[in-house]
């Protein structure tokens, strides 16, 4: 499981991943653009989901998933919107296990 893949770290990062991995994305394109990952976008392993962490249901998403790296983050969002953000995160993977 990735959050936020298009942008440089996390589009290099998910392609690593799909070696070995069944990959589930989520992005809301407010800084990256799905197009970066273009050439991913096919790839028998990998799921995308496009919409933002604050509005879609985690924990439903998280079911069977063994790891979460998550990128999510803004340069304009203050540190409170963060930790509510990676709240959300870590609450929804938590109810999975």
């Amino acid at each position: 499981m990735r959050l936020r893949c298009t942008r440089f770290i996390g589009s290099h990062l998910t392609e690593r991943l799909l070696k070995d991995n069944e990959v589930t994305v989520i992005d809301n394109e407010s800084t990256g653009k799905i197009k970066n990952i273009r050439h991913l976008l096919d790839h028998k392993n990998m799921t995308v989901i496009k919409g933002s962490i604050v509005d879609l249901n985690l924990t439903e998403i998280f079911k069977e998933k063994d790891y979460v790296f998550q990128y999510a983050h803004k340069p304009d969002v203050t540190i409170c919107d963060y930790e509510s953000n990676r709240r959300n995160v870590l609450q929804g993977f938590s109810r999975t296990i």
